[in-house]
């Protein structure tokens, strides 16, 4: 069985760390990162969603994700 991980993104302002509400974050892979495999959106806190990182690939290499956060 594969390792899993977790993923949760949390997002604040600069400016009186304020919660960023509604943003999305985009999860592609850095090989393909047009491909996009997971969208999340920030809630009123600021925060996604937990979710499962499994590995990309099936060899031992280190399987690389790319997040994109638009607001």
């Amino acid at each position: 069985m594969p390792d899993v991980g977790t993923l949760q993104v949390s997002l604040v302002s600069n400016r009186g760390k304020r919660p960023i509400t509604d943003a999305a974050v985009e999860i592609s892979s850095a090989g393909e990162p047009d491909k996009i495999l997971e969208v999340l959106k920030t809630d009123l806190s600021g925060q996604t969603e937990v979710i499962e990182l499994v590995p990309l690939c099936t060899s031992d290499a280190r399987s690389e994700r790319v997040l994109t956060i638009s607001c």
